[in-house]
Order: C-alpha cells, then structure tokens, then sequence
C-alpha cells in the first residue's frame, strides 16, 4: 500500500512540473534610463524588448545581461531609434522555467551600467 501511495505521489509531482510548459509568463522592470521586458515560453522561448528612456539621445548600442531561473541571456546589440527588440531565442538553459523566477537585468552603455528587478506582470 505505501509503495502505490508513493508511486502516485511521485506521477502527481511529475505532471505538476509539466504542466507549466508552454505557459507564456512576462516580466518588466523600469530604472531611469531604461524599461526592459521579457516574454517567455517556458521551457519554449524567449523574447527581449529594451527601450530607451533617459533624457540624452539614445546610445548606438548596448550590452545587456538578463539573468534568472537557471539560465542567462546576454548580448551586444545595436539600437533602432532607441529600442531594442530580440525576439525568438530559442531555449537553452531556459531563462524562465517556474512562474516564481526572479529576474534581473543590467544594461551597460558607454561608461554607464544601469541594473533592474523584473517582476512578473
């Protein structure tokens, strides 16, 4: 009897894990200089928005790190009229696999680094 009560348990934690894939979960954060946003499938894709908010014209590029979940997204980037939208990056140690993560960005530019919470919307 206690190994079916443990066998489903153990089925009840596995379709609990599984149920989220394919959720699409988005985190936004804002500091003075920037609003980013990310959009993710979990265990799917991602997808990247930064926008330029700061009173100076907007820099040409940026290097950004978006870290949370168990996994990291970074790149250097040019910006179209301040903007920066990457869209359609596959998962690979996903940046978001539970609808709790707590994501975390920082955006460097020129001399400048500006760091920012996302929290789910």
């Amino acid at each position: 009897m206690r190994k079916i009560a443990a066998l489903m348990l153990l089925c009840m934690l596995i379709l609990t894990a599984c149920s989220n894939i394919g959720k699409t979960l988005t985190f936004s954060g804002t500091g003075p200089n920037w609003e980013v946003i990310v959009t993710s499938v979990i265990q799917s894709r991602n997808s990247e928005a930064i926008r330029y908010l700061g009173g100076d014209s907007a820099p040409e590029s940026i290097s950004y790190v978006i870290e949370g979940g168990p996994g990291t997204l970074k790149g250097n980037q040019a910006l179209d009229k301040g903007v920066l939208n990457h869209s359609g990056t596959a998962c690979r140690g996903c940046l978001v696999t539970q609808e709790d993560d707590k994501l975390h960005a920082e955006i460097t530019w020129g001399d400048k680094t500006e760091k920012i919470d996302l929290i789910r919307r």
